[in-house]
């Protein structure tokens, strides 16, 4: 009988590990979709914030103006690792394009446990509208 509790034990702790890796590496797998969902939004945000404010609105936009607008809705992201660009095509009257990218360097959990094995990866998001 004390054999088994022995064995229960060591079975235990060496399976133990690979159950933490396990439910860290799923716990990953959620902040990344979180992280891509919330880039594809704020980058059609942004698009759409620049399109209703082309250059011929009373309450027109730069670029800094969009930078600063997705920026502010980036919750849950640290922001030394977002990148945001906006390109008004050709400019940005009606009529013209506004392009919104976004690129975010996601890293993993645990990368910290194992950084010589996991590392992060850049998620990126695109959109694009036309100044109205």
């Amino acid at each position: 009988m004390g054999e088994a509790r022995g064995n229960a034990a060591i079975e235990f702790a060496l399976s133990f590990p690979i159950l933490i890796v396990v439910t860290l590496m799923i716990f990953d797998i959620g902040r990344g979709l979180f992280v891509l969902t919330t880039i594809n939004h704020l980058a059609s945000e942004g698009a759409r914030y620049g399109s209703v404010r082309g250059a011929e609105s009373p309450t027109s936009t730069t670029t800094d103006a969009v930078v600063t607008y997705v920026r502010g809705r980036a919750t849950g992201m640290d922001l030394n690792e977002l990148t945001v660009t906006v390109i008004f095509n050709p400019s940005a009257f009606s009529g013209s394009n506004i392009e919104v990218e976004i690129n975010y360097n996601f890293q993993f959990f645990v990368s910290g446990f194992f950084p010589a094995a996991v590392s992060g990866i850049t998620i990126s998001a695109e959109s694009n509208m036309t100044i109205l």
